[in-house]
């Protein structure tokens, strides 16, 4: 049958149109039905942007998605974290080897918002890509387009151990010194486990300990039973410590240090006489002399790590006994003394001059328990005491000095030139030029990290001749040159507040107190222990400047204690000083702080070394003798011996070799090389321990 060749053309024209129709209907539902679901990743709160760099390896991968999906099909299975792009034909199943199976997934904003994280930590500087697969669709079954995204994960330090105390390789620790460690970042897994203390080698007897973080990236590894002495220790730093962020891990380490063979004090005579009650010896004016002896004088360590003498209560040129206003300086390495300034006799009126004007003439009166600070620029600050005011006339001061060291000048700064004044208080935590504690003696004293001055109670004025105790606070701007009343009562004879034990309270308060001793701990805290009421005191308490809150730490809220010594050079929570007052006091390179001597209990002199570690609160008995009332063991003059005692005393001052970390100890009213021969001292001991 023969078919005309323009029906053929009209068939093959239908044809092509039906073809094209087709195909035509079908692209454009296919867009419409891609084109409805838009995938992007959301970077606020915190996402991971496409393309975005230096990543954490623990990203939060956020996809928004335009329209409510069906939360079944977005899975692991759907969704991949790849470091490969690479894909089957199909687009829908990630073929790499290195995926990272995406879990916890999230959806929020009715289902048009999904939170993923990785089931493991990523790695550092590598390329990551985010696939959604064409299996993943809408509530209404519209199916997503397939979609890629990238990042790229950054570089990251692992932790390391930047500080450990006591240092690697160190002999001679003492006892109780901090065993601290800390890192260069935040870490996770810091605990007994990973982090343990050995006897004699890395695999010996575990000590056993608790841990405790103390600020920052700083821990404090507290053994629970005393160190020995003589022996080596290791501190073994195992794995499981981890980086807090990226949980990258520290490399173990093994730090070692071997104990003090004994902790004892070593006592030194290097100067002065055995003897009580020697005359001064002054020549002239700059030249070599020796200070008579002495008690409640003021001291000072000068930022040359120079050392001061002034005052106090002895025996001048001509033998005489009473209040002196002599000003001495100690030359360490010719192991001499120079009279700088004052009078070689008792009993001198002050030299007032100008309120604020320096003078060569200028001059404070004989005075005794008066207080003293040593600033930063090399200054030496006096306040008060029991002596002479302008006019000759004796009683209780409160005035304040300042001695320039650099040119040998003293400086009238504030308070009255007469004596017996009374206190202005102002209000309490205000500065005013118009403040001034009252006039007293034997408060306690502390110069804080900015330079500033504090003053706690003491003896005030009542009459020429009496006094009353005092709680109150005090602190001194050096560069406004301006006093405030911080804490505490203005009046005398109130009562103090303990608290509950180790809990610190602005309500807090220590009883009226006298001649007690004064630390600033290197946490910049103020420590206070004991000194005189109506009895002795042996309490600790802690003053923070920042919070205004006295916390009472140890010893009893009750005066008259006796002491418990326990075994010397062993610390325990049972070992307690005698309360006492008028003893000297002092930290050591460690935070430790230190007490010698005083007056006990009973009336009796003391010669005894205590230490208090801040970290551990345990105190221990550092040497001397445990009874009171010794007489010195003298030996021969600058020959150490472990023989050698400083014999009991109260009202001695001391100085604190910034260069060697040794004290020396001057005078007071104690014992000498006699058992019976009790007076004032001007012999001068070097202290080592």
């Amino acid at each position: 049958m023969k078919i005309s060749m323009n029906f053929i053309r009209l068939l093959s024209f239908v044809f092509l149109i039906s073809i094209i129709s087709s195909c035509a209907n079908g692209s454009i539902q296919n867009k419409q039905n891609s084109a409805q679901i838009i995938v992007g990743l959301n970077s606020d709160n915190g996402g991971v942007s496409n393309g975005e760099s230096n990543v954490s390896l623990y990203p939060m991968i956020v996809l928004s998605f335009s329209t409510p999906m069906n939360p079944a099909t977005i899975n692991a299975q759907t969704v991949f974290l790849s470091t490969s792009e690479s894909l089957n034909a199909q687009k829908n199943i990630n073929v790499s080897s290195s995926i990272i199976p995406i879990t916890s997934i999230t959806a929020s904003n009715n289902n048009t918002t999904f939170t993923f994280s990785s089931q493991a930590i990523l790695a550092q500087n590598t390329k990551y890509y985010i696939t959604i697969t064409n299996n993943v669709t809408s509530s209404t079954g519209i199916t997503a387009p397939y979609t890629q995204f990238y990042f790229t994960t950054g570089a990251f330090s692992n932790p390391t151990v930047s500080i450990i105390s006591p240092n690697n390789g160190e002999s001679n620790v003492s006892l109780d010194t901090p065993i601290q460690i800390a890192f260069s970042e935040s870490v996770t897994g810091v605990n007994t486990t990973n982090v343990e203390l050995h006897i004699e080698s890395t695999t010996g007897i575990l000590v056993a300990t608790t841990i405790s973080q103390l600020q920052n990236n700083n821990y404090l590894i507290t053994p629970e039973s005393t160190l020995n002495y003589s022996t080596a220790y290791y501190l073994v730093v195992k794995d499981g410590i981890t980086d807090a962020k990226y949980n990258l891990a520290l490399i173990p380490q093994t730090f070692n240090f071997s104990m003090e063979s004994q902790a004892i004090t070593l006592a030194t005579w290097i100067g002065g006489e055995s003897t009580i009650n020697n005359s001064g010896i002054y020549a002239s004016i700059g030249n070599s002399g020796t200070p008579g002896g002495r008690e409640e004088a003021s001291s000072w360590t000068d930022s040359n790590n120079n050392f001061w003498l002034f005052g106090g209560q002895g025996y001048d040129q001509s033998g005489n006994f009473g209040q002196l206003n002599d000003l001495w300086k100690y030359n360490k390495i010719s192991n001499q003394w120079v009279w700088i300034a004052g009078s070689q006799f008792m009993e001198s009126a002050g030299i007032y001059g100008t309120k604020g004007t320096e003078s060569n003439r200028n001059a404070p009166g004989a005075r005794a328990s008066a207080m003293s600070w040593a600033d930063n620029n090399g200054n030496l600050w006096l306040f008060g005491g029991y002596g002479y005011d302008i006019n000759s006339s004796r009683g209780y001061l409160n005035d304040l000095w300042k001695y320039n060291t650099s040119n040998g000048k003293w400086t009238w700064v504030s308070g009255s030139s007469e004596s017996n004044q009374a206190g202005v208080y102002g209000t309490k935590g205000s500065y005013s030029s118009a403040n001034i504690p009252g006039a007293r003696d034997s408060a306690l004293t502390w110069i804080d990290a900015s330079g500033n001055l504090w003053l706690f109670g003491g003896c005030v004025t009542v009459d020429q001749f009496n006094c009353s105790l005092i709680n109150d606070l005090w602190e001194y701007n050096i560069t406004t040159n301006q006093w405030r009343w911080v804490s505490g009562y203005d009046t005398p004879n109130q009562p103090g507040n303990y608290g509950s034990l180790k809990v610190p309270s602005v309500n807090n308060l220590p009883t009226p107190r006298e001649a007690g001793a004064a630390w600033v701990g290197t946490d910049g805290n103020l420590w206070l222990f004991g000194g005189c009421c109506s009895s002795n005191y042996n309490d600790l308490w802690r003053y923070n400047p920042l919070t205004g809150a006295w916390t009472w730490m140890s010893g009893s809220d009750q005066p008259g204690q006796n002491g418990n010594y326990g075994t010397l050079g062993v610390p325990s929570l049972s070992n307690l000083p005698e309360a006492r007052e008028d003893m000297i006091s002092w930290i050591d390179n460690y935070g430790n702080f230190w007490l010698f001597g005083g007056t006990g209990t009973i009336n009796d002199r003391l010669g005894d070394f205590w230490k208090y570690n801040p970290y551990t609160g345990l105190w221990v008995w550092m040497g001397g003798s445990n009874q009171g009332n010794q007489a010195g063991v003298y030996g021969t003059q600058s020959v150490s011996s472990v023989n050698n005692q400083i014999g009991g005393r109260e009202a001695l001052v001391h100085w604190t070799d910034n260069t060697t970390g040794n004290v020396l100890i001057f005078g007071g009213y104690g014992y000498s090389n006699q058992q019976f021969s009790r007076g004032e001292l001007n012999d001068m001991w070097m202290v080592s321990y």
